[in-house]
């Protein structure tokens, strides 16, 4: 990819209920839930703080960009050409 088009790569991606980033080292942290929220049972301060705090995201490939639909994230991998 060009330097300049790269630089316009996504790098946050918003999902439903989630939301990733991807960090300039390739890295993907994510914040959120895949699944639903009931609107019948009240929040829990444990599920609450479970749902804030930004998990890495292990064994992907060092991605260069990312995009999010309602309850996925997918990335475009490093690619060399030759």
């Amino acid at each position: 990819m060009a330097p300049h088009a790269e630089a316009l790569a996504p790098r946050l991606a918003l999902g439903d209920a989630h939301t990733c980033v991807l960090r300039e080292n390739g890295a993907v942290f994510c914040v959120g839930s895949t699944r639903p929220l009931a609107a019948s049972s009240p929040p829990t301060r444990e599920g609450v703080a479970r749902l804030a705090t930004a998990r890495r995201i292990d064994g992907l490939m060092r991605l260069r960009s990312i995009a999010a639909g309602g309850s996925h994230t997918c990335g475009i991998t490093e690619r060399q050409c030759t």
